[in-house]
Formats: C-alpha cells, structure tokens, sequence
C-alpha cells in the first residue's frame, strides 16, 4: 500500500499529540500548576450500604458501633496531577457523636480495597491523620502527622490515633477542635496540596521515565528495521500512547500486591485484632 507524504505528516501529526498528550501533565504539575477542589455533598444515604459489597457493610458496621454517622460523599478533583490531565477521587465521610474525628472511607482504584483514615483537626488548623494501610508512609511536618498502622481492628486503630493526637497536642501546645466534616476536609485538602508542592513535584516526572524507556526500546528495531516505511515510526508512537494505559494499570495493581503485603507483614508486630472492639468500643460510645 502506497503511503503519501500527507498522510505520513498526518500521522507525525497524531503522534506528537500523543506525546503531548502523555507527558505535558507531569510537566506542568513539576511546574506547580496543580489545582485542586474538593466537596461533600452531605447525602448521608447514600453511604448506606447495598448489599453488594460484603467488606464495605462490615466496614461500615464497625464505624456505627464505633459511634460514626454517615454525612456524605466527598469529591476531590485535580488537574495536571502527577500523570494526569483529571483525576476524581471518591471518599465517604463519617463524624463521630463527639466532633472531633472524622473517618474517611475510600478507594483509589475501582478495583482497589477499602482504605480507612481516622482525621482530628486542631486549633491552630493542624491535622492529624492515621491510616490502616500504606504504614510507611509517615509525615511528619510542624502542623501535620499522618501515619499508618497496618490493622483490621478499626477500634484499636482509633484508639491509636487518640493517643497520637494527644501527643502532637501536647508537643505543639494546641488543642482539638470540634469542627464540621466540610472544615476538616478543608484543611485535609490544603495540608495535601502543601505537600504536593513541596516533596510531590517530582513524582509525576520520575514516573513518565518508565513509559518513555519502554517507548525507546520499542522503538530501536522499528527504526533499524523500517527502512523506507517512514509511516512506522508516528504509528509506533501513537500505538504506544494508546497501549500504555492498560499497562500502567498492570503496574498499579502490582504496586498494591506489595503494599498489601507490606501492610500484612507489619500486623505481626500488632496485638491480636479484636472483632468487636472488645472494652474500646464500650469506652467510645460512652464518650
């Protein structure tokens, strides 16, 4: 079949779009030019459980007996994020009877398991955030504590976050406040965003080095071996820009078997998790 010369500069057309496309996110959030909003829609019902999803019901039974009330959805949208143009995420936010903690239930993936973080603000609008998953990760900044302790016992680990919370009060002479859930989410967003900014930047750019190596290898035999075909190089870059997605959640999936593992590892080191929350529950419903 006979290639035209249009048609080849259509095509190196397609392809530098697609490059565009894959990369200019992580350029310009490397930039700082990441935007970020954030909303709740206060539809508790919709946080009900629908008898499909048997570890969202016992999550969701667990924080009930724990004292949490549904209060709705939160939305959280990013441009030039990392890798990407847009991305949503989707949390369930719960407030406890007392107001000052709430719980924020979700997924990163449509495919991932259900992440849980218990969050307190304080006075001077520092936050502190424990996570049952990723106890790794641990940030520690003047007016923000997020760590992580790998357990299925919901109880204990709110009981960990109040003694953590009662440290960082008492190392930064403030207090707890008792706050809506829209404020805490707030003041979740803006610690976020900070530290994006300041540690993150990078991330987006030191990602695309994996795309972009596969890209080159792939591209070595199509240029020692196309010969005249000079329609195989855009093609190749545009199959490429296609093609990545579905590997790159290969690679995300992988990325959380060895988190998981990670986390599973790290509960040994745990007291033994107590179904019902034991003396703890008691203790926090009459608080």
């Amino acid at each position: 079949m006979q290639i035209t010369n249009e048609t080849v500069e259509v095509l190196w057309l397609g392809a530098g779009a697609v490059a565009l496309w894959m990369v200019l996110p992580a350029v310009l959030s490397a930039l700082g030019l990441t935007i970020q909003r954030s909303v709740i829609d206060d539809d508790a019902g919709a946080l009900e459980p629908t008898g499909n999803d048997a570890e969202y019901e016992d999550l969701f039974a667990q924080l009930r007996r724990l004292g949490f009330e549904p209060v709705g959805r939160r939305s959280t949208t990013c441009w030039f994020f990392l890798i990407y143009w847009c991305r949503n995420y989707q949390s369930r936010i719960f407030a406890n009877r007392k107001g000052d903690v709430i719980a924020t239930v979700y997924k990163l993936w449509a495919w991932d398991r259900w992440r849980l973080s218990f969050v307190t603000a304080f006075s001077d609008k520092a936050i502190v955030e424990t996570s049952n998953q990723m106890a790794h990760l641990r940030i520690e900044e003047p007016d923000r504590l997020r760590w992580g302790l790998a357990t299925p016992d919901r109880a204990l680990l709110l009981e960990r976050h109040r003694e953590a919370c009662r440290d960082f009060a008492a190392a930064g002479s403030r207090c707890v406040a008792v706050l809506p859930a829209g404020e805490v989410s707030r003041l979740i967003l803006h610690h976020e965003s900070r530290y994006h900014r300041r540690h993150n930047w990078w991330v987006g750019l030191a990602y695309m080095t994996i795309p972009l190596v596969c890209l080159g290898i792939g591209l070595l035999p199509v240029l020692l071996f196309a010969g005249t075909a000079s329609y195989l190089l855009p093609v190749s870059i545009i199959a490429w820009g296609l093609l990545w997605p579905a590997v790159e959640t290969l690679l995300f999936r992988a990325a959380e078997r060895r988190s998981r593992a990670e986390d599973a590892s790290r509960q040994c080191d745990q007291p033994t998790p107590r179904p019902d929350g034991g003396a703890i529950v008691e203790s926090l419903k009459d608080s």
